[in-house]
């Protein structure tokens, strides 16, 4: 879990870090246009009857633009962090039943084998998923239809 949030606390900073400091060029930019906003409202409120503390916070306003930026990535990086592994998975799950489908072809010696090489047919249904037990794999595939399948995770 800690490896996890350390990867999410990285790829935050990473995007924050590009959404406001694109090139160094643009970092110092940044600063000197924050640092003068930042004086022009602790002036500004210099004529205001306002304390010290608001003057000073007002001040320091403008550079909260990074942190800002950080928690809104730190909240919505998960879920692409998720969304990306899970296409990964799919990849990899795709890849394996092509293998299986090459292997079935190898080991059968089907009719249908040229239509299985060309990725216009597949293996039987109840084979693949034997073959996945068999190895050991966590999912299994459900056709929907001609060469149209999804995988899912079993218990």
């Amino acid at each position: 879990m800690r490896k996890y949030w350390g990867k999410v606390v990285k790829r935050a900073a990473k995007e924050a870090g590009a959404a406001v400091f694109t090139s160094p060029e643009k970092a110092v930019i940044s600063f000197l246009l924050q640092a003068g906003v930042g004086l022009l409202l602790y002036l500004a409120l210099g004529e205001a009857d306002v304390g010290p503390e608001v003057r000073i916070a007002s001040a320091f306003a403008p550079f909260l633009i990074f942190p800002l930026i950080f928690l809104w990535k730190l909240l919505t990086v998960p879920a692409s962090i998720y969304e990306e592994q899970r296409a990964e998975e799919e990849q990899e799950r795709k890849g394996q039943v092509f293998f299986l489908s090459d292997l079935y072809v190898n080991e059968s010696h089907v009719d249908n084998e040229a239509l299985i090489r060309r990725g216009l047919a597949l293996p039987p249904e109840d084979w693949i998923n034997a073959k996945l037990e068999e190895l050991n794999f966590n999912w299994r595939v459900q056709y929907k239809g001609g060469v149209q399948y999804v995988t899912k995770d079993v218990d």
